[in-house]
């Protein structure tokens, strides 16, 4: 049963998508993949993952977030604080029996909600999030200031 579907959520700030995995009952995996560029490099890991846990009956969801994958919102104008908002409330519309994987920087999303379970892959504090965006504007030449960031222009 590894059937792909696309889908949206709704959430305050507005509407995105998601993807969605497996059986619609039973308990939920919601997964935060990483902010940025990894995003783009760990989202087919991820969804072989969830194909594998649809094969067990398992049903998942990959959410985008504002400034994230399919967003129509602009990087710039995405905010962490939204971002968080959002996370939270799609896992209040998915119930109690929602469980949280989260790769590397998606562990910043996974803050304020109410979930069964947590488990974080590698997880990575803003802090070091930052460090690396930092290293990687510093070896694309650009100088320290300002907001764009391996291409992406970042709301402070």
């Amino acid at each position: 049963m590894t059937g792909l579907r696309f889908d949206t959520y709704d959430w305050p700030g507005g509407r995105e998508a998601k993807l969605r995995f497996g059986p619609d009952s039973g308990s939920i995996v919601i997964v935060a993949l990483p902010l940025f560029e990894e995003a783009n490099r760990t989202r087919q890991f991820t969804c072989t993952i969830l194909r594998a846990l649809a094969d067990h009956g398992i049903f998942s969801i990959l959410p985008d977030f504002h400034g994230t994958g399919e967003s129509l919102v602009a990087t710039v104008d995405a905010k962490l604080s939204d971002q968080r908002r959002a996370y939270s409330e799609l896992t209040q519309q998915l119930g109690a029996h929602s469980y949280a994987v989260s790769i590397r920087s998606g562990v910043l999303l996974d803050t304020d909600a109410d979930l069964a379970g947590r488990w974080h892959l590698a997880p990575q504090t803003g802090v070091d999030l930052i460090r690396h965006l930092e290293r990687t504007r510093t070896a694309a030449g650009k100088s320290g200031r300002g907001d764009e960031y391996a291409g992406n222009h970042l709301s402070p």
